[in-house]
């Protein structure tokens, strides 16, 4: 069973049976910081709720290159969180537009998270065959 949450520009579904969480980023080159960041808190919102065991971060229309210090905000509150669920596996599915590629990939290089295996993809359909290579069956509450 999956769970849809829809949110212009932020898709969220989660997998149920699986325990994987995936985003969807539609995000604008021009997009203000502040609407950003509430799309953060979302993102942050569907963690706590669904508490998924992998992800798969899709980021292939992410165009919003995220500034250095938002980068450091993200990660004093994104690590605690990926710490509680201990989260297993990120695919992240790299974007289009290289400048925001780069600030998706220092923000993520930044969370030092060792127990998160993260790779990075240019395609869904490789990043799902990877993150259910070896996927835990865990019941999920």
């Amino acid at each position: 069973m999956q769970n849809d949450i829809y949110t212009d520009p932020l898709i969220i579904t989660f997998d149920n049976c699986n325990g994987i969480l995936l985003t969807v980023w539609n995000t604008k080159v021009d997009l203000p910081l502040e609407e950003y960041k509430d799309l953060l808190y979302s993102y942050i919102d569907s963690i706590n709720y669904y508490k998924p065991i992998t992800m798969i971060v899709d980021a292939k229309n992410a165009n919003f290159a995220i500034p250095v210090e938002t980068q450091d905000w993200i990660n004093e509150i994104m690590t605690p969180i990926y710490r509680k669920y201990e989260i297993e596996k990120m695919a992240i599915i790299m974007s289009h537009d290289f400048i925001a590629q780069l600030s998706i990939e220092q923000t993520i290089n930044d969370l030092h998270l060792p127990s998160i295996d993260v790779k990075y993809f240019d395609n869904r359909d490789h990043a799902t065959v990877w993150i259910h290579k070896d996927l835990k069956k865990k019941q999920i509450a």
